[in-house]
């Protein structure tokens, strides 16, 4: 007596990384929700998928050039009071795309980091060097790295963001969120 066993197995899905711009414009609001404030909820959904699905989850709040915080959530599990302080945190700068960036690949070349799905937020974008894009584009193919971007009320950097990422959401109005989060979600 044998029997077969067949089965689909979903294939292995790494960390997620969120990286979300923290720049006084973020303040803004667009169609009744600030865009901080719309992060800010998606960071907790997205906290709320890697605590069911065992995930990592890493939040880099970013801002100037020298505004960068790491949250690391090892398989989504947070305290209440972790959580209130990440959610909670707000640089109220500038928005420097490179230092999230570094951070981001240094995590992702980490073992720890292997095929992550990383989102940024943001309401515009600066400048990325070429050795920046270049490294990123490398790690991201090496390692299996998927990335997302979220820019909201702005076409500004929307060329730019799209050369770093598989796929870029535009929302004008925060109201019109649901085909953005319809795929980032089924993506992660």
């Amino acid at each position: 007596m044998q029997y077969d066993m067949i089965g689909h197995e979903p294939e292995g899905q790494g960390p997620i990384i969120i990286a979300i711009d923290e720049s006084g414009s973020m303040t803004t609001d667009y169609g009744g929700m600030t865009g901080e404030v719309w992060s800010k909820a998606v960071m907790l959904a997205l906290l709320s998928i890697a605590r069911l699905q065992k995930r990592d989850l890493a939040v880099l709040h970013f801002s100037g050039p020298d505004d960068l915080r790491l949250d690391q959530f090892p398989k989504g599990e947070a305290t209440p009071a972790e959580v209130i302080a990440c959610a909670s945190f707000f640089f109220n700068g500038g928005t420097v795309f490179e230092p999230w960036m570094e951070k981001a690949l240094e995590l992702v070349d980490g073992s720890q980091f292997e095929k992550a799905d990383v989102i940024c937020v943001s309401d515009g974008i600066t400048s990325i060097s070429p050795e920046t894009k270049t490294k990123w584009a490398k790690i991201r193919e090496d390692r299996g790295m998927r990335a997302y971007g979220v820019l909201i009320g702005t076409n500004q950097g929307e060329a730019l963001l799209d050369e770093i990422s598989n796929e870029v959401f535009r929302l004008d109005e925060l109201r019109g969120d649901l085909p953005a989060l319809e795929e980032i979600f089924s993506a992660v």
